[in-house]
């Protein structure tokens, strides 16, 4: 199971990305750029954990997706990411917003909206 929040209307400024498995998940915070591992090393009643930093290499990501282009370019290697990837990637965040549109038509949202004033 993975889990990402990012808000443009929260009074934090959240990038989170979060992959939950059994006993232990990985967190990706975009906005610090760092990362955690939390595993469970002992079970309820009384849970232990274990926290443990994921090396990171900050970096402003503009400016890293640039660099790895004019290297790509400069040494006539593979993209890192290539068109397909790309391609793939739009594909998967179509499919997201066209389930969570229909979320939104199954739920009904709109009739939890404040009435508009005329």
């Amino acid at each position: 199971m993975a889990n990402l929040t990012a808000s443009r209307v929260s009074t934090e400024r959240v990038r989170k990305l979060r992959f939950f498995q059994e006993h232990e998940y990985i967190s990706l915070d975009y906005a610090r750029q760092d990362a955690l591992r939390i595993r469970v090393r002992h079970p309820a009643p009384q849970p232990q954990f274990d926290f443990e930093p994921i090396p990171t290499r900050p970096e402003e990501p503009l400016a890293a997706e640039l660099r790895a282009f004019v290297d790509a370019v400069r040494h006539r290697t593979a993209p890192l990411v290539d068109a397909r990837a790309g391609r793939r990637a739009l594909e998967l965040a179509d499919r997201v917003m066209a389930g969570i549109l229909e979320h939104n038509q199954r739920v009904q949202l709109g009739a939890f909206a404040p009435p508009r004033a005329n």
